[in-house]
């Protein structure tokens, strides 16, 4: 079977870096499961790149470790101070 993977060159896609995550933490498909509240299948097949998540199981996860959403910093153009960078 496939594994799902990001298709943008060089970036990481948020299922990749929920994996790092919860590896980094040393944590067993089992505990993720137990602490968002879904199945073990689920959370083993997803950490092991057979499955995607729907939105609602990667939001429980994403929750229950306490995680949150970062935007990278982005450099301030010269001459454009005070607009957004695109």
């Amino acid at each position: 079977m496939p594994k799902f993977r990001s298709h943008a060159p060089g970036a990481a896609s948020a299922s990749e870096q929920l994996r790092t995550v919860v590896a980094g933490r040393r944590l067993s498909p089992y505990a993720v499961s137990k602490l968002a509240d879904l199945s073990p299948s689920v959370v083993t097949r997803f950490l092991k790149g057979e499955r995607s998540l729907s939105l609602v199981s990667f939001d429980r996860i994403f929750l229950a470790l306490g995680l949150r959403l970062a935007e990278p910093a982005r450099r301030a153009q010269a001459g454009r101070a005070g607009k957004p960078v695109p």
